[in-house]
């Protein structure tokens, strides 16, 4: 299953840090995860990036949506 990145995010997971310990930022129009990591892909974790609450306080909707097979 993957997912669009709709709104830019920083990805809090520790997993998603390159070397230097920096953490993923993603762009609108990325895929989400742009790799697999542990916790990228658990129900919990999709389901806040995808809320309509948002995934914390600093967004007031979804990060991320699902993309249909077929779809750009």
């Amino acid at each position: 299953m993957a997912y669009k990145v709709i709104r830019d995010f920083t990805d809090g997971n520790e997993n998603s840090a390159d070397d230097n310990g920096n953490l993923h930022v993603y762009r609108v129009g990325d895929v989400y995860p742009y790799q697999i990591y542990a916790g990228s892909q658990t129900g919990q974790r999709l389901d806040q990036l995808s809320s309509t609450d948002g995934p914390n306080e600093s967004f007031d909707g979804p990060v991320i949506e699902k993309v249909e097979e077929g779809d750009d």
